[in-house]
């Protein structure tokens, strides 16, 4: 099977599982991703594993483009509540990986203005611009998130 990766990391998850066709996207946003991926999946039956509420607009671009599109909701992000003490301190760095991770955090310890922001893409900043100007990773992985956060303390 052919597989079309949002990214480094779920290349290689997909490798890890055997896959050995596999397309990484040159952009790791949401909607850009669509867009680059389009042309290759047109006319084709294609399958989009997905979160049951997405941030971005993924399946209706594949669909508008042509493409032949099935798409099946393969986890779900559940908020949790945690605990008063479990709040950040004052001037902490804090990396955001999705809209709901943001809506999460905020329910639970609301916004302090001392807090930096990192968020992974350009979706999630737009939920932190409510409360803050993020700092946006240039790559959409973890690692770059954890080096952008160093150069904010």
């Amino acid at each position: 099977l052919q597989i079309y990766s949002i990214g480094e990391g779920t290349s290689r998850a997909a490798s890890g599982f055997g896959f050995a066709q596999i397309y990484t996207a040159k952009n790791a946003h949401g909607n850009d991703f669509a867009a680059e991926i389009a042309p290759l999946l047109q006319g084709k039956k294609t399958l989009f594993l997905r979160a049951r509420e997405t941030a971005s607009s993924v399946g209706e671009i594949l669909r508008e483009s042509g493409v032949n599109l099935t798409q099946i909701i393969a986890y779900e992000n559940v908020f949790k509540p945690l605990k008063e003490e479990q709040k950040p301190p004052k001037n902490s760095a804090i990396i955001f990986t999705a809209p709901s991770a943001v809506r999460n955090f905020t329910r639970n310890f609301g916004w302090d203005e001392s807090y930096k922001a990192v968020a992974i893409g350009l979706t999630t900043a737009k939920e932190l611009e409510i409360f803050t100007s993020p700092a946006v990773s240039a790559q959409q992985n973890i690692n770059s998130c954890v080096s952008l956060a160093k150069t904010l303390l």
